[in-house]
């Protein structure tokens, strides 16, 4: 989840760092949510929150459907770490919209991701256009 977000939450963490999850992959069915793929990498954040800042995002609104999995993730440092990811179940079908997949790759792009990961995040398909980058202009 980007920093931006849990603020407007009123959520900050103690730490906030980039990682990396191997084996998965990020998809979209609007909302992103995780799945595992051998072979695939996320890069996402983790943050060191009370168990209160964790549930809140997740206990109502959109991200109701989210659930926790334990995970294990690999820092910059190549620290591995324990960590609580919450995603949902994919396959509704649904593309995000170009706003909404706009922000996710804002977020990749302030967090440093590698450009592998971005150009992935941009060929995504959106609910408007089928592609982020058939998009019209704005």
């Amino acid at each position: 989840m980007d920093l931006e977000v849990l603020r407007t939450l009123s959520v900050v963490p103690k730490t906030f760092e980039t990682a990396e999850l191997k084996n998965w992959s990020i998809t979209f069915s609007p909302m992103a949510t995780l799945v595992q793929r051998k072979g695939d990498s996320v890069y996402g954040t983790i943050a060191e929150l009370s168990r209160d800042e964790i549930r809140m995002p997740y206990s109502k609104g959109e991200l109701k459907p989210y659930y926790p999995v334990d995970i294990t993730v690999s820092t910059k440092s190549n620290e591995r770490v324990r960590v609580l990811c919450y995603i949902s179940k994919s396959g509704t079908g649904q593309k995000p919209s170009v706003q909404y997949l706009q922000q996710v790759i804002q977020a990749a792009k302030n967090l440093g991701f590698p450009s592998t990961y971005l150009a992935k995040l941009e060929r995504g398909p959106t609910a408007q256009t089928g592609n982020l980058e058939q998009r019209p202009p704005d």
